[in-house]
């Protein structure tokens, strides 16, 4: 059986505060002269790193599928198929505290935050001071 995570009410009232900004930014999609442009979605730097480590042209010239590549950035890919078309650093592979962190705070629309990212190449590091001092 899977252990029950607890959070204090300032991780719940985080995780209510990101599920409504990461709502208005998963639907925040414009129509600019008849062109459909995907919302610029700013992430923090565990998964900014991520992003970069593994979304890359390198990923499909190895063979990777965005769905693959998608399993490598949540840190859901199996050990095999990394290992028998590497990409990135290989210490990038586990998924570090702080991404998880993220997943954790960002649970309803940080996966599909991640794979609009993957799609639409829309995203950049956050500005903050979290960011910059890392």
């Amino acid at each position: 059986m899977s252990e029950i995570k607890t959070y204090s009410q300032e991780e719940s009232h985080e995780m209510i505060e990101n599920n409504v900004n990461d709502f208005k930014i998963v639907y925040g999609f414009k129509i600019e002269k008849d062109k459909i442009v995907p919302p610029l979605i700013e992430f923090d730097k565990c998964v900014y790193e991520r992003l970069e480590a593994f979304n890359s042209e390198e990923a499909a010239d190895l063979g990777w599928t965005m769905y693959g590549v998608f399993q490598l950035i949540m840190g859901e890919c199996d050990k095999g198929d990394y290992d028998a078309n590497p990409i990135g650093k290989k210490e990038m592979f586990e998924p570090s505290k702080e991404f998880k962190h993220w997943l954790d705070m960002h649970y309803m629309w940080g996966p599909l935050m991640i794979m609009q990212a993957v799609l639409y190449d829309n995203y950049e590091l956050k500005k903050d001071k979290a960011n910059e001092t890392n």
